[in-house]
């Protein structure tokens, strides 16, 4: 790698991929200049070999290693140091989040900032002691090629793994990084509350949610974070890290036991093979299925128009102003409006209440004597703790009624609200979302066993539902009965904000938005795949030009060096003829012959007079030529070249 001048500092991975990094002059810029997933794994954990840990007293003495101590660090650059994910480790990170939080000037918007103080908590989480090294954190190419590795040391996930990735990255490969991960949209707050906001706003760093863990999120998260809904990414489901450790997990018996070296050393010989054979194997392959997958989605587009067609939408444009318009309607929802909040509170206080007064019932009912004998000291004692229950219960019940006093003064209620608001403030809470199944149906079994009641209520609903403007949908007594999911009855729809009418919110509408980002994600897709094939075919053809050069170079001057030139040559080409075959039959199915017919000129002009057949077409003759003919002629210039 001396002799081909591949041995400076991050080196390999500036040119891990030829999809993602062998950019050429006057491409097509592209939202995301590179699309990266990352995530972590707890598969390749590894025992620490030391004695029992000892008591002395209330401290505990950590046991003495019996392992051979191996300092040897490993080749390459595929590992990040302890050292440097140290730098991102709990104190340092927990310092920056608690001065930053109060009060950053950070506007997080957020979706799932609720769950923002969980970092703190995550930051201080504990692997078991048994293990030295409980995993690996990965970061890949979305063609699946590995390009950092970090250890996770006696943790689970922190935060500091990420962060130092995504610090690695933003300084080798620059602007306009995607980055997917499972927990993107928490995570992009982090890097805006680290030292990294700053660079990494100003490199255009992206965090996305990879699409498969992206529907455990909420729907405002998705509108946002989602890479359906993301302009630039395409087809990317940004998930490539899942399908990485569901083949390395067969590693991890091998190295439960193993030193701290030959750990790292299995792992990185793990990745080169897979780089080297079989991901690079896969490249084209990648690419071609995901060209027919995106020309599969687009020719669904008559569809799309007929259904716009029938909905009366105009152009495309509404789709994008219905997502627009989704999104501030979740926003909206955020948080609930004081008055209804107040009468959530004012009625939670009428069950307390309500509850408070029937134990106090229940005490006075059972004051009774069960002797003839009232000085005995069975009815004494007895009686005693009657009193003292009963005490009890009026004081409860007291305290409830001075909360509802302070409530019906707050809210301005005049009149205490009955059996009937009560009742449907129960069948709402009985469909509410996050309301569990079994829940459900306790709540309806206990709503059934006051049948009438629920009857008259109903009917006082149907009333009132007739009265609004516009009139709302009238209830009755045995569909409610039937109600379980918040799909079929959801009271709090016909309350502030009614969104059934909009067209985004009805099932026709909902298919139509997702069959639009649909075939735009694939229009995207294959204007990346356009500009990605390009970049691999060309790197093959650069990549033997340049080792032959050096080969020959080196053949006079010292021809071991030049035998070693030759192995690594055939070790980099050894699957361009499979890439060029995968190319040539996408070619002749969709308009990538463009594509070769461009790159059958460039070849021409570096093949010189070589190859009399690529001269003649590059000649006034190859313009009168038909389209298969010169695709033909490309592939058999750039082959020229190549072999």
């Amino acid at each position: 790698m001396v002799a081909l001048k591949r041995n400076a500092p991050n080196w390999r991975l500036k040119n891990a991929c030829p999809a993602c990094t062998y950019q050429l002059k006057g491409e097509d810029p592209l939202i995301f200049s590179m699309l990266v997933t990352m995530d972590g794994n707890d598969s390749l954990k590894r025992i620490v070999r030391k004695e029992d840990d000892a008591v002395d007293g209330e401290a505990c003495i950590e046991g003495e290693l019996k392992e051979l101590q191996d300092m040897r660090e490993m080749y390459g650059d595929y590992y990040l140091s302890r050292e440097t994910v140290d730098r991102w480790s709990r104190d340092r990170i927990q310092e920056q989040l608690q001065n930053m939080i109060p009060g950053s000037d950070f506007e997080d918007n957020n979706p799932c900032a609720t769950r923002w103080s969980n970092m703190i908590n995550d930051i201080t989480s504990r692997m078991w002691s048994v293990f030295e090294e409980t995993g690996v954190f990965l970061a890949l190419c979305r063609h699946g090629m590995v390009l950092l590795i970090a250890d996770m040391v006696r943790s689970g996930e922190l935060s500091k793994y990420p962060l130092a990735i995504v610090e690695r990255l933003l300084d080798v490969f620059g602007k306009d990084i995607g980055c997917g991960y499972d927990i993107g949209c928490k995570f992009g707050s982090t890097i805006m509350r680290t030292s990294l906001a700053e660079t990494a706003s100003n490199l255009n760093f992206r965090t996305i949610v990879g699409l498969f863990h992206g529907h455990a999120h909420k729907r405002q998260c998705q509108l946002t974070f989602l890479p359906t809904y993301t302009p630039g990414i395409g087809l990317e489901d940004l998930e490539g890290c899942e399908r990485f450790f569901s083949k390395s997990n067969a590693l991890a018996p091998s190295l439960r036991y193993s030193n701290r070296f030959h750990r790292k050393q299995a792992i990185v010989q793990y990745v080169e093979h897979m780089d080297h054979f079989e991901t690079s194997y896969n490249l084209s392959s990648f690419l071609v299925n995901n060209y027919h997958q995106a020309l599969e989605i687009i020719t669904d587009e008559p569809t799309l128009l007929e259904g716009m067609q029938d909905e009366s939408i105009e152009s495309f444009q509404v789709f994008e102003d219905w997502l627009k318009e989704e999104k501030e309607y979740l926003s909206g929802l955020a948080t609930e409006p004081q008055e209804e909040t107040l009468q959530m509170d004012y009625y939670q206080k009428l069950v307390n209440l309500e509850q408070r007064q029937q134990e106090l019932e229940a005490v006075e009912r059972n004051w009774k004597v069960l002797s003839t004998d009232p000085n005995s000291p069975e009815v004494i004692a007895e009686e005693k703790a009657l009193r003292t229950c009963h005490r009890r219960a009026l004081n409860n019940r007291d305290k409830a009624q001075a909360a509802v006093d302070f409530l019906e003064e707050k809210v301005l209620i005049h009149t205490r609200w009955g059996f009937v608001v009560s009742r449907i403030f129960e069948l709402m809470k009985m469909n509410m979302s996050q309301t569990g199944y079994k829940l459900q149906k306790h709540i309806a079994k206990a709503l059934q066993s006051r049948s009438h009641t629920i009857k008259a209520a109903v009917d006082r609903y149907n009333t009132a539902a007739r009265a609004m403007k516009p009139p709302r949908p009238i209830l009755s007594y045995d569909k409610v009965m039937d109600y379980t999911f918040l799909s079929e009855f959801d009271l709090l729809r016909d309350s502030r904000q009614d969104v059934r009418d909009r067209p985004w919110s009805t099932p026709k509408g909902r298919y139509l938005m997702d069959k639009y980002f649909k075939i735009v994600r694939a229009r995207e897709e294959i204007a990346r795949l356009n500009i990605e094939i390009k970049r691999v075919i060309t790197h093959l053809r650069d990549e033997e030009r340049f080792l032959l050069h050096q080969e020959h170079e080196y053949m006079s001057i010292d021809p071991s060096i030049a035998y070693q030139i030759h192995l690594y040559r055939l070790e980099q080409i050894r699957f361009a003829e499979t890439h060029m075959h995968r190319f040539r039959k996408l070619a002749s199915k969709t308009d990538l012959k463009n594509i070769f017919i461009l790159l059958f000129q460039e070849a021409s002009l570096t093949a010189g007079d070589e190859d009399d057949h690529t001269a003649e077409h590059n000649g006034d003759d190859g313009n009168n030529s038909e389209d298969e003919e010169a695709l033909s002629k490309a592939f058999d210039a750039i082959e020229a070249v190549m072999y």
